[in-house]
């Protein structure tokens, strides 16, 4: 199973539609206004059906730590050849 990717930045506006709202573009914007950052990523793999958007949204934290997450992140699983 090749577990290579590639991962790309994309304006959050153009996040593509999830059937999560933590997933979707506004999600991202309204948490920008509670000390969040969004990043929209575009994450592609050579199987097709694993291309995927996701939302990540990331805080500093006081201690110079970072939290990163994916809220409800799409699930995709690569065929096993």
């Amino acid at each position: 199973m090749d577990l290579s990717f590639e991962v790309e930045q994309k304006p959050i506006a153009e996040l593509s539609e999830s059937n999560s709202l933590l997933q979707s573009s506004f999600w991202g914007m309204f948490k920008s206004r509670f000390g969040w950052t969004a990043y929209a990523l575009h994450i592609e793999h050579q199987d097709p059906k694993c291309n995927v958007d996701v939302l990540v949204l990331v805080r500093v934290l006081p201690g110079k730590f970072v939290f990163a997450y994916i809220p409800h992140g799409p699930t995709v699983v690569p065929d096993d050849n």
